[in-house]
């Protein structure tokens, strides 16, 4: 730089830090830390990337508080502006304005000046305290990352624990629904018998009270009882038949599907034992045999009896949510009990993604097949001539006998089937539908 100019430079930098040091208290902190450092880096730093470096923080620091110093401070802000402008200019251009620049300074500030090896061993220092803040730096950041890692994963599990929870309370409220269903068909049923009960007691009273009239009025209500009676007998036997009937469905769905059945589960040795039957649910295991281990899991559902065709809907009683298990699922199956077999689809819970499943019962042929009938009870001596005097025979017929009585039936209504009766050949299940208003009371 030449001389005459550099001697103007240095007199108006000189001046700002008079200025400077006159208005201190108007200055923050960092501001005065700054002034402090670039008046004194020519003692402790040479010309090089280092001493850029530091200016350039230096110069920073003042122009980031610059807009503090408007208004009536406006003459300080110039001087400001000029002092730092001047100290980069003069520590930074080259090597022969920073060396006039460090002597020039000696003399106006005065002090020593480091010799060049303590100012290669301060840039040293300073290189390796730049390298540690770095260091630390990037350990703070695996750190933080490692954190927000730690979070997600926890994250995961709480919302997979969740999902566990809420299936859990779909199990429970399906099960409880089950449960209240049963509970009003039992209700029901009991509504019944108390109604039947009910209605024997009152035409036993209203033929207690009729006793002592004529012969004729005997003779009536004499069949008005009989015909209650037989109402009161027909009731027992219905319930009786029903409670038969139960019995004979128990029977036959546990020879139908107890037992174990074997198939293939997604191209895998599959085996499905079912331990207990009754006339709607079902219990048992399904085990699948894969490449390096064979799972298991327990099973239950319900049945649904529809002509030939059984529906079975089983759900997995071992699921955990967010597991990988192959078997976590529910199942939907059918038995053709005219061809023997079990097919349905596997649908996984997590995954959504169906199986379709193909199964025989170990033992049978499919093409073969059929239902063991059940023994039938023979009625005892005794029970016959219970049944035999529960109607007595009247020597009068009734005048409803006549007025009830139906012409025998023609060859074409007898060659026609009873629409009100099913007989399913499969199953043996009996359907038969009764027009409410023959009913009797």
């Amino acid at each position: 730089m030449q001389e005459s100019i550099f001697k103007l430079r240095m007199q108006k930098w000189s001046k700002s830090l008079s200025v400077i040091n006159e208005n201190t208290d108007k200055l923050n902190s960092a501001e005065q830390d700054a002034i402090k450092t670039l008046c004194n880096l020519w003692r402790r730093e040479r010309f090089g990337a280092s001493c850029n470096d530091s200016v350039e923080r230096m110069v920073k620091i003042l122009l980031d508080n610059e807009n503090a110093h408007g208004g009536s401070q406006l003459p300080l802000k110039g001087v400001l502006k000029d002092f730092r402008s001047i100290s980069k200019e003069l520590y930074t251009k080259d090597e022969e304005t920073f060396k006039q620049f460090a002597s020039a300074a000696k003399d106006l500030l005065g002090g020593p000046q480091r010799t060049e090896e303590q100012q290669q061993r301060r840039q040293q220092a300073d290189e390796q305290r730049r390298q540690e803040a770095e260091q630390r730096q990037a350990q703070q950041q695996r750190q933080r990352e490692a954190q927000r890692e730690r979070e997600a994963r926890q994250q995961r599990q709480r919302e997979a624990q969740q999902q566990h929870e809420a299936q859990q309370q779909r199990q429970r409220e399906a099960q409880q629904q089950r449960e209240a269903q049963q509970q009003r068909q039992r209700e029901a049923q009991q509504q019944r018998q108390r109604e039947a009960q009910q209605q024997r007691r009152q035409n036993q009273s209203n033929q207690a009270r009729n006793q002592g009239n004529g012969s004729r009025k005997m003779l009536l209500w004499g069949g008005i009882g009989v015909a209650v009676l037989a109402v009161v007998v027909g009731i027992a036997f219905y319930l009786l038949s029903d409670s038969s009937d139960k019995e004979d469905q128990q029977w036959r769905m546990t020879q139908l599907l107890k037992g174990t059945w074997s198939g293939e589960f997604d191209q895998q040795q599959a085996q499905l034992s079912i331990d207990s039957v009754t006339i709607d649910s079902v219990w048992g295991q399904i085990s699948v045999k894969f490449r390096r281990t064979t799972e298991r899991h327990d099973v239950a559902g319900t049945i649904e009896a529809t002509n030939s065709i059984i529906r079975l809907s089983l759900d997995d009683r071992t699921a955990q949510a967010g597991s990988s298990d192959n078997l976590n699922g529910s199942y939907k199956l059918l038995l053709d009990t005219l061809k023997g077999n079990l097919v349905g689809t596997y649908t996984n819970y997590e995954s959504q993604k169906n199986i379709d499943l193909r199964l025989i019962k170990d033992g049978n042929n499919p093409t073969d097949q059929k239902v063991v009938e059940k023994p039938k009870k023979k009625k005892t001596k005794k029970a016959k001539q219970e049944s035999e005097q529960t109607i007595p025979v009247t020597e009068e017929p009734l005048p409803s006998e006549s007025e009830d009585e139906t012409p025998p039936a023609t060859p074409e209504e007898q060659s026609q089937p009873d629409q009100n009766s099913q007989q399913d050949a499969g199953t043996g299940f009996k359907l038969e539908r009764i027009d409410p208003d023959k009913i009797p009371l």
